[in-house]
């Protein structure tokens, strides 16, 4: 479509979720607007998720999922609202990073995972700030290939 492209620096199985997401801000600041058809009918075929399971965290999954959604949710945004989302996670995070919330949230429903999750999660966080820094300098639609980024 255009110059829009899928970025291939998005980290691990999962980051189509991630791509998906930059495609539709992309259209957006385009200023393309997506019509649908209300007569059109999409079939879901059954099939292994790509992310694995869901209620499996690893700390790889934590890191790639945090590192994806941190990316794209704080690039091309204003100071006050990196702002906001920095203090927004570290008070109530998600279960792929726990804040303070989810911390104790975490601590009744899994504690024996949080550790992993927390190191997963945070140093994910940090890989994210980064890599949004990188998607700034070269916005993902213009992408020319991947970079190498191991942050674990």
């Amino acid at each position: 479509m255009g110059p829009l492209k899928f970025d291939e620096r998005l980290l691990g199985k999962g980051a189509q979720v991630g791509n998906d997401s930059w495609f539709s801000l992309s259209v957006k600041q385009l200023g393309l607007k997506v019509m649908l058809n209300p007569q059109a009918m999409v079939d879901h075929f059954p099939a292994e998720r790509a992310d694995g399971a869901r209620d499996s965290l690893t700390k790889e999954k934590c890191f790639e999922n945090t590192a994806n959604y941190v990316a794209i949710s704080v690039s091309n945004q204003n100071l006050w609202t990196k702002f906001k989302f920095i203090i927004f996670h570290l008070l109530i995070g998600n279960r792929f990073c726990p804040g303070v919330f989810y911390f104790a949230h975490g601590l009744v429903k899994r504690p024996k995972e949080l550790p992993t999750i927390v190191r997963g999660g945070w140093s994910g966080f940090f890989a994210g700030l980064k890599l949004s820094k990188e998607f700034e300098k070269t916005p993902p639609r213009f992408a020319t290939g991947p970079i190498n980024n191991k942050g674990m």
